[in-house]
């Protein structure tokens, strides 16, 4: 910002009749409209405050050096005690009464204004009267009245003001920020406790200053101070002082900043690196030359001097990414303890890691987590600087090359050997593809071997809190199964590598072991051709696809469509069995009560290659099954039974999600299994079938609106030796078949009529039991 100050301040006289005016004008600046002093609040004969009447000036135009004549008029019941008036200005400048002399209801104020005032026509902004009986009333130009001191009286009035406004012109307008031209420190550059500091400065400005501030600093102790002069009119050139005692800091002290305030609030900041800021106004650079505002200072007993590092190390041989690791070290200090100690490590591709500590004793350790930044880093690294400091924030910095600093300022070299401070970061073994997977009460827990740039592995930890068990594995083991654990009740079941520098990280898991459901679902025609194909899930979490063949049979072997899957407790098929409406996808239940879904994307492949959660809280579901569009809007549907046997009804929304469960009836426990049966009875609504321990089957039907069409009947029997079943359209004829298998593991075949009647037509496979 360019500084163009104008011409200069008027002359010695002028200046002397400023001094005399502003020095009455600052008297009314402490207090505009006080109630007088002395003056008694208590209730008086006549409530009514002072009215003003008129109110005028003469002349009205006023330059610098000329006083002009506030005339006003008013009636009072008492005595009137003060007059005050306001002019608008920035800033507002007040008028008053003679203070030594009881105003007349008909006088005069003298007014003038300072220079720097802005040229233009000002109107009165208020008058104040106040009575001997402290009762002031306040008339704003703009006709409103108000009321202290326990006066009433009306709240508007017509009182013109117009006649009260003054018109100035010659004034040389202050319209920019004091100007600072020099500062020094005045006196001697050596200081004592005793002394006293005085600091000069010259500044330039339109007007006379309100506010000045120096600020000093100590950088080796870190330490400033503030010294400020504030008065109505400061002069532009001055000094501040300030006694020197115990509580400064030894050592070099600079001038670092300067701050000017005029009476109009403009102002300048100064700082010794040549910048500075204008308010208004924004930053700037400026020239003044701060070099003889420094002192130097001896004989403080004040504690400014940081702690001071004897000894570190040694540093551990080995660390384990992110473990911690502790370094001790001795330093004396006045306090008697380290304020903060930081420890900073280095590897040769520049990634670093910190320990550090506050409130150390003397003789301690300073400790830390092996978190190298910006990203992980493996092998040594080396101390490559230390820094402490008291609890004050002095600070002394150690670096490896022998050089240290205080507070940023260069002193003598150490004799630390902060290079030899080396420890070389490993990671513990960790656990490759470790799974945690529950069953009929037990857990098993799974991993794959070390790799052979692993850190050695010594052995695996797997525990369980709630048994109280740690089961220790041979660095050979591959896997722990924990037996003897209660259905439906939850353990957190972790699995370690140990090494000989401590255990990896875990792999942590909550389980409840239960009972698991359906393990082969109809995936509809699951690949290109129109024949319903089948997908099952073995208990080692890999899903297979069987093809069918359209005639009740099987197109060459299984194919692996997907691993990892042993953590889904229940399969339910997405696919309508009657008339086929799915996609290709399927859903699951999570062991942890997730509602998954699972589906093949890719256009030419039959693999998995998406997986989804689209609901939570499935935990308690015993079972599920997809009974068909069981509501009618078209989207397939999924009921489940409850671990206390009751029945719910989830519509499967076009969004991909479910909608709340609509409980059914209850006491759906007693049968071994419930299916979705697709249309049995021929009215175009799904319907779902029963089997009873008993072999016998029930049909339920369904109405098409997400209830039954009537009560549950048998419709066949013979299946006692059925372990799970499902239907769909094996054979291609457009009506829902069954498919069983018992439990020597044989897959039987019933093709159905499309009205509840089932004929067996044979064993359609082997060794299915695996999937039971």
């Amino acid at each position: 910002m360019s500084v163009n100050r104008g011409p200069a301040r008027t002359g010695a006289r002028g200046a002397a009749a400023w001094g005399r005016r502003v020095a009455a004008l600052a008297v009314g600046a402490l207090a505009v409209f006080p109630v007088a002093a002395g003056a008694s609040v208590a209730a008086a004969a006549d409530p009514m405050g002072p009215v003003l009447t008129s109110v005028s000036v003469d002349p009205a135009s006023l330059g610098p050096d000329q006083v002009g004549q506030l005339h006003y008029t008013a009636t009072s019941a008492d005595p009137l005690a003060r007059v005050s008036v306001r002019y608008q200005n920035s800033p507002a400048f007040p008028f008053t009464s003679d203070p030594a002399a009881t105003p007349p209801l008909d006088g005069t104020i003298p007014v003038s204004f300072p220079q720097g005032a802005h040229n233009g026509t000002v109107g009165v902004a208020m008058v104040a009267l106040t009575d001997t009986a402290g009762r002031t009333s306040t008339w704003a130009a703009n006709g409103s009245v108000s009321y202290a001191g326990g006066a009433s009286g009306p709240t508007t009035a017509s009182v013109s003001f117009a006649a009260a406004a003054v018109t100035l012109a010659g004034f040389t307008e202050d319209v920019q920020p004091p100007v600072l031209t020099a500062v020094r420190v005045a006196g001697p550059a050596a200081l004592t406790v005793g002394d006293t500091l005085t600091v000069h400065y010259d500044a330039t400005d339109a007007s006379l200053l309100s506010r000045t501030s120096v600020a000093l600093y100590n950088q080796l102790a870190n330490s400033t101070r503030v010294i400020r002069l504030t008065a109505p009119d400061a002069p532009a050139s001055g000094n501040w002082t300030a006694p020197i005692d115990n509580s400064w800091a030894n050592g070099a002290w600079h001038v670092q900043t300067v701050a000017l305030t005029d009476r109009y609030n403009q102002s300048a900041v100064y700082n010794a690196t040549g910048t500075g800021t204008y308010t208004p106004g924004g930053a700037f650079n400026h020239t003044v030359d701060f070099s003889g505002a420094t002192f130097s200072l001896s004989g403080s007993s004040a504690d400014y001097e940081p702690p001071v590092i004897t000894a570190i190390g040694p540093a551990p041989k080995l660390a384990a990414m992110n473990g911690t690791l502790s370094i001790p070290f001795t330093a004396t200090d006045a306090s008697g303890v380290v304020g903060y100690l930081g420890v900073r490590l280095t590897s040769s591709s520049g990634r670093q890691f910190l320990l550090q500590g506050s409130d150390l004793p003397l003789n301690g350790t300073v400790t830390g987590t092996v978190t190298p930044t910006p990203t992980p880093d493996y092998g040594p690294f080396t101390v490559t600087d230390v820094w402490v400091q008291d609890r004050a924030g002095v600070e002394r910095h150690y670096y490896a090359n022998g050089t240290q600093t205080v507070n940023g300022v260069a002193v003598d070299n150490h004799s630390l050997n902060l290079g030899a401070l080396t420890t070389t970061v490993t990671d513990p073994p960790i656990m490759h593809s470790a799974t945690i997977v529950p069953g009929e009460g037990a857990v098993t827990v799974r991993w794959l071997p070390p790799y052979a740039w692993d850190t050695k592995t010594t052995g695996f930890v797997v525990t369980v809190p709630q048994l109280g068990r740690t089961i220790t594995a041979a660095p050979s083991a591959r896997s722990v199964t924990i037996t003897g654990l209660t259905t439906m009740k939850p353990y957190t079941v972790s699995v370690q590598a140990n090494s000989t520098i401590g255990l990896g990280r875990a792999v942590t898991a909550t389980v409840v072991p239960r009972i698991h459901g359906q393990r082969i679902i109809s995936a509809g025609r699951w690949d290109a051709d129109t024949c319903t194909d089948l997908v099952t899930l073995s208990p080692t979490g890999v899903a297979y696809l069987y093809r069918g063949n359209c005639r009740g049979g099987f197109t060459g072997g299984p194919t692996v469509i997907g691993r990892g899957l042993q953590d889904e407790r229940i399969l339910i098929p997405h696919a309508t069995p009657v008339p086929y409406s799915g996609e290709n996808l399927f859903w699951s239940v999570n062991y942890d009560g997730t509602f998954r879904e699972h589906a093949h994307t890719t256009m030419g492949r039959t693999d998995l290659d998406f997986t989804s959660a689209i609901a939570t809280g499935w935990t308690g579901i015993a079972t599920a099954f997809s009974p068909g569009d069981w509501s009618g809007d078209g989207e397939p549907d999924v009921m489940g039974i409850t671990d206390n046997g009751d029945l719910y009804s989830y519509r499967h929304t076009n969004q991909d999600t479910l909608a709340t469960g609509v409980r059914l009836g209850g006491g759906w426990g007693s049968y071994r299994q419930v299916l979705g049966a697709g249309d049995q009875n021929g009215d175009h609504h799904a319907d779902i079938l029963g089997l009873r321990p008993d072999g016998t089957l029930w049909l339920y039907p369904g109405n098409g609106r997400g209830g039954f069409a009537r009560s549950g009947y048998q419709v066949a029997s013979g299946f006692a030796g059925a372990r799970t079943m499902l239907a769909t359209d094996w054979n291609n004829d457009g009506r829902p078949d069954l498919l069983a298998v018992d439990s020597h593991g044989y897959l039987r075949f019933y093709s159905g009529n499309g009205h509840a009647s089932f004929i067996y037509r044979g064993v359609i496979g082997t060794g299915w039991a695996g999937y039971l």
